[in-house]
């Protein structure tokens, strides 16, 4: 009897231990754990938004499925069939890890401009996108523009001049844009040039 209880109590404690490292980490750190933090690395809702408490449950509850019911095979196979290399549990939840980028500048914004001569797209108060939009949101931008040519007309001109007005409303820019695309263009190149891992 002690022998069983023993047992149980291990793989209990196992459980506990290896399942709630990730999920309080997640939890607490927003998408993050120690280790990602280390590698600049977040978990994020792939529609975008704030990661919530049932998508972290889920993808860390398959983490079981993952490595130990396939020993990594089936997260390999998932990463590799995926477009974006997600995990078994990451395609469940609905999410993806992604690499936070530093925040630029206000000096290495405006120098970034500069050069780039975009001055016509965007006004020079601009450089507050920087501290107005989320990694999640450079990641949907992000995907929009990847899938853009695969996605068809009206839909393609629908959802670009909806993401710009998304944008210019979440960064407060009281200036009008002519060209949806351009504008949502030059604000994920903005972010992206400017800040290399």
């Amino acid at each position: 009897m002690f022998t069983a209880m023993s047992i149980f109590f291990y793989y209990l404690l196992y459980f506990v231990l290896y399942w709630g490292y990730y999920m309080v980490q997640e939890i607490i750190l927003e998408g993050r754990t120690i280790g990602k933090l280390i590698f600049r690395l977040r978990v994020i809702p792939v529609k975008g938004g704030r990661l919530q408490l049932p998508a972290i449950i889920l993808r860390n509850f398959l983490r079981f499925v993952d490595q130990d019911f396939t020993v990594f095979i089936g997260a390999t196979i998932s990463m590799l069939v995926s477009k974006e290399y997600r995990r078994i549990g990451d395609l469940a939840a609905g999410t993806v890890v992604i690499r936070e980028n530093k925040l630029l500048s206000i000096e290495t914004a405006f120098l970034w401009r500069k050069n780039h001569q975009l001055r016509d797209v965007l006004p020079d108060s601009a450089t507050v996108i920087l501290k107005k939009l989320s990694e999640q949101d450079l990641y949907v931008i992000g995907r929009l523009l990847n899938e853009y040519h695969s996605i068809p007309e009206p839909r393609r001109t629908q959802l670009v001049t909806g993401m710009a007005e998304t944008i210019r409303k979440k960064i407060q820019d009281g200036n009008l844009y002519t060209n949806p695309l351009l504008y949502v263009k030059e604000i994920y190149a903005r972010h992206h040039h400017g800040n290399t891992v």
